[in-house]
């Protein structure tokens, strides 16, 4: 056998770098980049191929009919010839090569990588490319012949490859950089904000729609497997996948990625579009819903964006067909070429910053426990419920888990309006897409004043004039002045509060044994009343016992109003026994607006000095004006300029302290 002869002297340890890789991967084609790029001209580079068919008689023809221990003695001495003349030129050499061959049909792979290159090579590069890219590339390749290998197949050859210890440093395609759960977000935030920017800076509201069983009855995944089995049963492909130990995290969703990209190689292109039209054909939107979109497309205000873990392809079909893809954008993946996928994690982190970082009011429609990690962060969670054999089985249990263990407050919307709800309407009440709050949200047409300050007061009533009457007794303190400012906070949550928030009905047993209607407060479950300390807590706890379901917190300056008092809450009211100049009461709202700026805030007081709210200098008109308006509730105004300090310090004549100075 003839082979190839070394020169008899020259340094022993040359720089040889290997790039790796499986079959496809791009390393031909990188090597050929780096040949051309100037500043590299002094590297010599290898076609691992080409370098043994140079040292065997025959060439690769002869190479290839040698059996295994002739292959081993060829490739070293290939190996051989690439180190003596790197040694020779005194440059560094890089070599395209191969670790392991696998052919599909074959149990296991054939290694390759000998002694002799793990003796030679000082790096070893390895190409990290999505086994669903290289597929695409081995079947677009004109330029050489290359066997079928399917995705899953390319997956296991790509992780034997790497195992074999030959890898430094594995490095990803410049082009094609390693996908992970941070670049993924990245992606799918990156198209929500070409989303935003189409929608114009007047965007205030925006609602996320989760898609199958959601928007639709349907469940297009499902139809697609069953259009997609002539080649042999696929109905339950993704049902397997979701309910094996992967369930449904990210390397699932991007499994599922996988599955379906297989289908497309699989099938001809007309096939598979053949496939997605049959789908699209057969969903409808439910008809609630096309109203509410047609409504959102006339409003500069507003913004729906389908969030679909999906094949987004299919969707964006369905809309064409209900004439609503000029009003609705598709945010998802199914195909490799959409380069992410959606999954409840990403669902969760696009609306918390179009709330955080923009400000916007987030309503989240969803079916099933994929979309509870959105619910918790929007402004709204509408929890849609469908037919009973169509819904999803385990939302009921995953949905209480969340209201009990998470606070999780949602509303839950009946479609269609006879069947019955998934969980109690006492946990959970039941809306429809008339409510007002939804309306308001997309109309603006909210009884809270825009611009501007709005204030409500009953200083002239008789009822006034008795419930001041304790407050401004010398000889009432302690628990009696508490109990007349508790009774001030209900009297204003009764009258006026509920008069200007409206009121929302719910079933309670009668005392006759049926079911009758009571009433509460609408949106009281979405309320934060916050008491400003001390002197508001009793005033706070009054307006609190009409308003059971809302949150009570305390705080003595600004700062202990915190984000997590506001998330998914649409007011806030704020109370304190007297707003004097009103400089307090401004930075609470100034801390208020600052975390979140589409709230709806109310200032809740027994007394407001008039000049606080007067149109020319007043704190709180200013404030109003320049935020975009809040509420003014007080029992009275006064014209008394009189600061209490001492025995006439309010918060002390409410806590028997009136000795401390």
């Amino acid at each position: 056998m003839a082979s190839y002869k070394p020169p008899s002297s020259g340094p022993s340890k040359p720089t040889v770098v290997g790039i790796y890789g499986i079959s496809g991967c791009g390393k031909t084609h990188l090597v050929n980049e780096l040949k051309n790029t100037h500043q590299l001209g002094h590297f010599l580079f290898y076609e691992g191929s080409e370098v043994i068919a140079s040292v065997v008689p025959g060439g690769l023809a002869a190479f290839q009919g040698s059996n295994q221990s002739q292959k081993q003695e060829w490739r070293q001495a290939a190996i051989d010839k690439i180190r003596y003349e790197s040694i020779e030129s005194k440059q560094t050499a890089v070599v395209n090569g191969h670790s392991m061959f696998w052919f599909e049909e074959d149990a296991s792979g054939e290694f390759v990588f000998t002694e002799a290159d793990a003796n030679t090579f000082t790096h070893i590069l390895y190409l990290e490319v999505r086994p669903e890219l290289i597929a695409l590339r081995r079947s677009n390749d004109a330029q050489r012949q290359r066997s079928h290998a399917s995705i899953n197949h390319l997956l296991k050859w790509q992780s034997a490859d790497r195992g074999q210890g030959t890898v430094i440093k594995a490095m990803p395609h410049p082009r094609n950089p390693v996908h992970n759960e941070q670049h993924n977000l990245s992606l799918a935030q990156w198209d929500l904000d070409g989303v935003l920017s189409n929608l114009g800076k007047d965007l205030a509201t925006m609602m996320f729609f989760d898609a199958d069983k959601t928007l639709a009855a349907e469940d297009t995944g499902s139809m697609f497997w069953q259009l997609a089995s002539s080649s042999g049963d696929k109905s339950g492909t993704l049902k397997e996948l979701f309910s094996g130990p992967l369930q449904y995290s990210y390397t699932a969703f991007r499994q599922a990625t996988l599955l379906y990209e297989q289908e497309a190689f699989e099938s001809s292109v007309d096939k598979l579009d053949t496939l997605l039209d049959l789908v699209a054909a057969s969903v409808s939107i439910r008809s609630e819903f096309i109203d509410l979109l047609h409504l959102i497309s006339k409003q500069n205000n507003a913004g729906a964006v389908i969030l679909t873990c999906g094949m987004h392809q299919i969707w964006k079909k369905i809309l064409q067909n209900h004439h609503l893809a000029d009003v609705v954008s598709v945010i998802g993946g199914g195909r490799v070429q959409d380069g992410y996928v959606i999954t409840p994690e990403v669902k969760a982190s696009l609306v918390v910053n179009l709330r955080a970082a923009r400000g916007l009011y987030v309503w989240a429609f969803g079916d099933s426990p994929l979309d509870i990690p959105m619910f918790q962060q929007a402004d709204q969670a509408v929890v849609v419920v469908g037919e009973p054999n169509l819904r999803s089985k385990s939302m009921e249990e995953a949905l209480k888990t969340s209201i009990d263990n998470d606070g999780l407050r949602a509303r839950q919307l009946l479609s269609p309006s006879h069947v019955a709800p998934i969980v109690g309407i006492d946990q959970v009440p039941v809306m429809t897409l008339r409510d007002s709050d939804i309306l308001d949200s997309l109309t603006l047409t909210t009884p809270f004043p825009r611009s501007g300050l709005e204030v409500l007061d009953a200083t002239d009533t008789a009822a006034a004039r008795l419930l001041m009457t304790p407050t401004r007794n010398a000889n009432i303190s302690g628990p009696a002045l508490r109990k007349a400012h508790e009774d001030i906070g209900r009297y204003l949550a009764t009258t006026i509060l509920s008069e200007k928030l409206g009121l929302d009905e719910y079933p309670i047993p009668h005392v006759q044994g049926i079911r009758t209607v009571g009433y509460r407060i609408h949106a009281e479950a979405r309320t934060t009343i916050i008491a400003l300390m001390r002197g508001g807590e009793s005033m706070a706890l009054g307006v609190a016992g009409v308003m059971e379901k809302a949150m009570f917190v305390h705080a003595k300056e600004p700062e202990g109003v915190e984000w997590h008092h506001l998330q998914g809450q649409s007011t806030v009211l704020l109370v304190d026994s007297v707003v004097n100049s009103g400089s307090s009461m401004v930075r609470f709202i100034q801390r208020i607006c600052r975390l979140h700026k589409r709230i709806r805030i109310v200032v809740v007081a027994g007394v407001v000095q008039r000049q606080s709210i007067s149109p020319e200098s007043g704190s709180l008109h200013v404030l109003a004006k320049a935020l975009g308006g809040f509420m003014v509730v007080t029992l009275r105004l006064s014209d008394n300029r009189f600061n209490g300090s001492g025995i006439t310090d309010t918060g002390n004549r409410l806590f028997n302290t009136t000795h401390l100075l």
